[in-house]
């Protein structure tokens, strides 16, 4: 069975968190611009968003989740997956490899994105999370907890404080 792709990883998401039992918050705003920006239309602090990121690490593609205020420590993420090499997907690949764009990614590997997902010890520090899931106009909420049962991640210390612009 094909994993869904683009659009089509909401409803499956939310099928598959209905069939686990894990409640999960639906909220449809506008195009988010900025994690600034969708903390502000979700009416949260930015802590509370989580970012996902497919990184090529090495040969293998893997999605890294990390709360939305930080950056990600490449040199860090690096050592926890012992390769030498690590970049971004580029906007292709990552529409190739998901269907979907930048700022769409939501935290979640396999069963939904065939990549395993590692997470930043960061996305514990609060009881909830909210992250856009397939579009830029629909995000999720749930309690950290109900993710982790849902996405199974690797939990690996990956962030560091963001750089001032």
């Amino acid at each position: 069975m094909q994993p869904p792709r683009g659009p089509d990883l909401l409803p499956a998401l939310l099928a598959l968190a209905e069939a686990r039992g894990l409640p999960v918050e639906h909220l449809r705003h506008e195009a988010a611009t900025s994690t600034e920006h969708i903390a502000r239309l979700r009416g949260e602090p930015v802590s509370t968003g989580v970012k996902c990121l497919l990184m090529k690490a090495g040969r293998a593609w893997t999605l890294v989740a990390l709360r939305a205020h930080l950056d990600l420590d490449n040199r860090a993420l690096r050592h926890a997956l012992g390769v030498s090499k690590l970049r971004f997907a580029r906007r292709e690949e990552l529409r190739e490899l998901t269907g979907l764009a930048p700022g769409e990614v939501p935290p979640l590997g396999e069963p939904l994105l065939p990549f395993p997902l590692v997470a930043d010890d960061s996305v514990w520090e609060e009881a909830r999370l909210a992250f856009t899931c397939g579009t830029r106009t629909d995000s999720l909420g749930m309690a950290v907890a109900d993710w982790e049962r849902l996405a199974r991640p690797r939990r690996l210390p990956i962030a560091r404080s963001a750089q001032a612009p």
